[in-house]
């Protein structure tokens, strides 16, 4: 069992249509209304506590990734962040790693 390939084959699966977040939340044993409420009930105390925990949001099914710029409003290379071996700029986001023992 490798968590990892698992989650990426979900999303691979729910962008391809080819599964249902209910299906998928069942197969691990949740239910996906539950984990709605639960993240609803998350979302409006951290709100009235004043804190952020709304994450990162996936890009829209089937759009385009937004073009580079170069901090002009022209598309090019961002020269504003990391930039990988191949001269195109690094994905930016946040990436969190399991929590362990």
């Amino acid at each position: 069992m490798d968590p990892q390939n698992d989650i990426q084959a979900s999303k691979e699966a729910l962008a391809l249509g080819l599964a249902s977040r209910t299906a998928l939340a069942g197969e691990r044993g949740d239910d996906f209304e539950e984990t709605l409420e639960n993240l609803r009930a998350e979302q409006a105390i951290a709100k009235e506590m004043g804190v952020s925990i709304e994450g990162l949001k996936p890009a829209q099914a089937g759009a385009p990734p937004a073009p580079a710029t170069n901090g002009d409003g022209k598309n090019g290379k961002a020269t504003d962040g990391p930039m990988a071996p191949d001269g195109s700029p690094k994905n930016r986001l946040l990436h969190l790693e399991p929590l362990h023992g």
